[in-house]
């Protein structure tokens, strides 16, 4: 069943007044920086840290995989968000400094058909992402995820289906889940897949659940009734307000699993105090 207005408004407000909801920034923290990927192509991406990081390194970080626009202004949010939660946050770059925004709908055809059509180099310039930020000051290196938008939560998929093993965890926002390449060797990274319920087919899931299973992956998948492509970001038409806030509360669960900062024990209390009630059914039994 599709979530009402009211039980939209009530998830909403149960998030804030549990102090979860970031919504977007007041203002923009980024840095500017220029890397290259293996072949020496030129990128440019940008970094937010948080303000504890000026007192020392050590920090988890997430790089931003940014959807089929180049790096605008909405990733450069997102990477401030998660500043904002205390991890080092890297929007990158896929398509390259000269492409860096992209606002003809013809040329963003032809660059997300380029890089979803070779895996080999999507996947290339997202590692070359990774790498430059385990070299960051505030940065501990072991302690690194990925997560993407549209465009870029295809190359998340396509980062775990490719066998990749240099980060703690993946997570892909509506992403696109068909046409993904087969699973190749064992999934590593714990793989989170997060996408509107009006969005991917049913198929679709299916065929994603029994690759990621072939490949031993750990994963996880939740899907947002009624919803449809892009829930998150906030100048779509398509945005909504619930999935957005339920959909990064799940990424931030996640990530504090994955990185080690929640532990699970069991939830079995060591005693209890309950009392016995007696009641009946309308049949009086």
């Amino acid at each position: 069943m599709k979530p009402t207005i009211f039980t939209k408004l009530l998830g909403f407000l149960f998030l804030q007044l549990s102090g979860i909801i970031q919504g977007q920034p007041a203002e923009i923290k980024v840095t500017t920086v220029n890397y290259t990927d293996i072949d020496e192509f030129l990128l440019q991406g940008y970094k937010s840290v948080p303000d504890a990081a000026t007192s020392g390194g050590g920090f988890p970080a997430v790089v931003v995989l940014p959807d089929w626009d180049g790096v605008y202004t909405y990733e450069q949010q997102r990477a401030t968000m998660l500043a904002d939660m205390g991890y080092v946050g890297f929007a990158a770059d896929i398509y390259g400094i000269n492409d860096h925004i992209v606002e003809d709908f013809g040329r963003k055809v032809e660059l997300a058909t380029l890089y979803r059509s070779n895996v080999t180099l999507f996947v290339q310039r997202i590692k070359a992402a990774v790498n430059l930020v385990k070299t960051f000051d505030e940065v501990d290196p072991e302690k690194v995820a990925i997560i993407g938008y549209c465009f870029g939560g295809t190359g998340v998929l396509d980062y775990a289906l490719t066998g990749q093993d240099d980060v703690s965890a993946l997570v892909s926002f509506h992403g696109g889940l068909s046409m993904l390449p087969d699973a190749g060797p064992e999934i590593v990274p714990k793989l989170l897949v997060l996408s509107g319920g009006s969005d991917d087919t049913s198929t679709d899931i299916i065929d994603l659940e029994d690759t990621l299973s072939a490949a031993n992956g750990t994963w996880e998948i939740t899907r947002y009734s009624g919803i449809e492509h892009g829930f998150t970001v906030f100048s779509s038409n398509a945005y909504d307000t619930w999935a957005d806030e339920r959909s990064w509360e799940s990424m931030s669960t996640f990530l504090s699993e994955a990185f080690g900062i929640t532990e699970y024990s069991g939830n079995q209390p060591n005693a209890f105090d309950v009392t016995g009630v007696d009641y009946t059914d309308v049949d009086g039994t």
